[in-house]
């Protein structure tokens, strides 16, 4: 079990090799929390950290510390996911991990009941690359069906910022 473990934290290392999404997510991410706090220029973001990054999927965690309505501080723990549909097509979403879990512990969560139920058979014929393989998909269809049920598409935009 330890070594299936070792193998999935190599997969989310190995899985970082796309800047141009990462990038583009990060900016997402300062929109997108500029939208949903109430005083978002109280807002510090700490503790960010690229868990998973490839050509089409890009999950960030990272701590949010910002005024609320009342002007009390608060600090919530978040993971932003951010995912290339299509050619043009972005989609987003925003957990708070208080609330629900991260969508990659609920993919790995799956993936080791699969391997606990299915034990030796399940792994008999994998590879090492094989298993790789089958933890970032387990977590792009997890992720797939958090940003299509509880996300929403990014809109690009259309034209320049003009301050009043």
């Amino acid at each position: 079990m330890k070594k299936y473990i070792a193998i999935i934290i190599g997969v989310l290392l190995i899985a970082s090799c796309s800047n141009g999404l990462e990038n583009r997510a990060k900016e997402q991410l300062k929109k997108t929390m500029k939208e949903k706090l109430d005083n978002p220029d109280s807002a510090k973001l700490t503790n960010v950290k690229t868990e998973l990054n490839n050509d089409s999927l890009c999950i960030i965690h990272f701590k949010c510390k910002a005024q609320n309505g009342l002007g009390v501080y608060n600090s919530t723990d978040y993971e932003y996911i951010y995912l290339r549909c299509d050619k043009d097509c972005y989609r987003e979403s925003l957990i708070d991990l208080a609330e629900k879990e991260s969508v990659i512990k609920r993919a790995l969560d799956l993936l080791i009941t699969k391997i606990d139920n299915g034990g030796d058979d399940y792994m008999k014929n994998k590879s090492d690359a094989e298993f790789k393989k089958d933890s970032i998909e387990c977590i792009f269809v997890k992720a797939l069906g958090q940003v299509l049920f509880h996300g929403r598409e990014v809109k690009e935009d259309t034209g320049e910022e003009i301050k009043l």
